[in-house]
């Protein structure tokens, strides 16, 4: 984070708490009267209560100062997987079981050299590592959530509104098995790590619009 002529060069990470924290540590040289560690904040991913578990297992995503953290713990984990094969596993939680929820956004001002939170949404569940799109000024993500089934979601980057929703259903090959982030290509194609590899979607025959409007679309694969 911080690049060029940018004011404050820092390494961004969660760290190892149960319920983790977003830290941001000076990348070259330390601020007058500051330690390595520049900033901290905890994750809360606006649960309330909190859980006994948050953590991330993906990198942070960071565009600017802008930081974005998903959760990668659920809240219970059944004892029929304690044990199993990891692809059984990733194969049965969501639908059959619970995935993590949660996801946060930050902000880190370079003149208090602190973290905001800018907002966080407890009510999405995440199936792999999460993605910034440029273009699209959006933080992408996927998950299972009903009625949709699995899903790829933008958000916009500045309020949480979803801005793009890209609905699997209840298809396995929606699901991304908790793999590596999504990605558009030039052309507006989607490429997807699926649990059964990777799948290219060209929405202008794969996908039919079932709403569109100003501010969101939907598509139906």
């Amino acid at each position: 984070m911080g690049f060029g002529n940018d004011p404050d060069k820092l390494v961004v990470i969660t760290d190892g708490a149960k319920q983790t924290n977003l830290v941001a540590l000076w990348r070259d040289n330390i601020a007058s009267g500051s330690q390595r560690i520049a900033g901290q904040i905890p994750v809360t991913c606006d649960f309330s209560p909190l859980p006994e578990w948050i953590q991330s297992e993906s990198s942070v995503v960071v565009y600017g100062y802008g930081a974005f953290v998903v959760n990668a713990i659920p809240e219970t984990i059944s004892s029929d997987l304690v044990g199993q094969n990891l692809m059984l596993q990733f194969t049965l939680v969501s639908p059959a079981y619970p995935e993590p929820y949660g996801f946060e956004r930050f902000q880190w001002n370079t003149s208090t050299h602190q973290w905001s939170s800018v907002w966080a949404r407890s009510d999405v569940e995440t199936n792999a590592a999460p993605n910034h799109s440029q273009s699209g000024n959006m933080a992408l993500i996927t998950g299972y959530r009903l009625p949709y089934g699995w899903e790829v979601l933008g958000l916009d980057w500045d309020t949480d509104k979803t801005v793009h929703h890209t609905i699997f259903g209840d298809k396995n090959f929606g699901s991304a098995a908790f793999s590596g982030p999504v990605e558009y290509l030039e052309n507006g194609d989607l490429v997807f790590n699926s649990i059964v590899g990777p799948i290219r979607v060209h929405y202008g025959s794969a996908a039919l619009t079932i709403q569109k409007s100003a501010d969101q679309q939907v598509m139906m694969i």
